[in-house]
């Protein structure tokens, strides 16, 4: 099927410097041509009824005088503009472009049994990958997941609920470890607690310490299993600037020493300048006789 067009490159165009040296009629010439080659047979040829044409008929098709014809082809041929090639004149880009498409047309038939793609892009578009061979199955095939999970010592819980803990406790500077957090969830089977646990949390984002910013670190609350002192048994921290709250951070040390990150992460689990000793990495361990 003949194509209805073909491309043209302005730039190109103006740039050859074959063509920059013949006249203006000559490049006007060249250009009739050119048409004539795209409906030709072989394309970018000048030929017409399966012969290549001369002069006289070239000056009948384009309206100009065989004189003026010859020499405008004179021209085109004595600037490489254009080639002879048995007896036809020749546009070396087109046969070039028509080449390649060819080329590119033949992959694609190639290329059809891989999918749309393969026929698009010529044989190596939508190939699919090679295969070595059949995969043996693994002698020791993996163990199903009811007996990982029961020679598991720290089996992992499900997120549901403790990703719903995790979205529900406050944003500040103190929400952090939540690695830990989801292994002590998971070692402690909070999952079967989770609604309860959940129901703490929105009773003291409520309270008024938490309101004011005194919010424990939700390791510390979950080391210390703090939902089951309920929301009201939360004493509100000092207020920032009190004299109470100077007096806190100048004797710190207790509290560090203790395990929390912050003071009122101590005071939250209970933990005092006066029994600090019975705390270590943030949960009470007691005093050892």
């Amino acid at each position: 099927m003949k194509r209805p067009s073909f491309q043209f490159y302005p730039a190109d165009w103006r740039s050859d410097a074959g063509l920059k040296l013949c006249s203006l009629q000559a490049r006007g010439l060249w250009i009739e041509m050119i048409c004539i080659m795209h409906a030709a047979e072989p394309y970018g040829h000048l030929c017409a009824a399966g012969r290549p044409l001369d002069a006289r008929d070239l000056a009948r098709l384009v309206g100009e005088s065989e004189r003026d014809v010859k020499r405008m082809l004179d021209e085109l041929t004595r600037n490489n503009v254009c080639s002879l090639s048995d007896g036809a004149f020749v546009s070396r880009r087109m046969v070039r472009d028509e080449a390649l498409r060819d080329v590119r047309a033949n992959g694609g038939k190639a290329g059809s049994e891989f999918g749309h793609l393969g026929a698009e892009h010529g044989k190596k578009g939508g190939r699919p990958r090679k295969t070595t061979g059949d995969k043996k199955p693994p002698l020791n095939p993996p163990p199903s997941s009811s007996s990982s999970s029961s020679s598991s010592n720290t089996p992992s819980p499900p997120k549901g609920a403790f990703e719903d803990f995790w979205a529900c406790w406050p944003q500040n500077d103190r929400k952090q470890d939540r690695g830990k957090c989801l292994a002590k969830w998971g070692r402690e089977g909070l999952d079967a607690l989770g609604d309860t646990i959940l129901a703490d949390v929105k009773a003291k984002k409520l309270s008024q310490k938490w309101r004011e910013g005194f919010v424990e670190a939700p390791i510390v609350y979950l080391n210390n299993r703090r939902w089951e002192d309920g929301a009201g048994t939360t004493a509100p921290g000092p207020k920032r600037g009190s004299d109470e709250y100077a007096a806190l951070h100048k004797s710190a040390e207790w509290w560090r020493a203790a395990g929390f990150p912050t003071i009122w992460d101590a005071m939250a689990s209970k933990c005092w300048h006066d029994n600090a000793i019975e705390f270590r990495d943030g949960q009470r361990v007691g005093v050892a006789a």
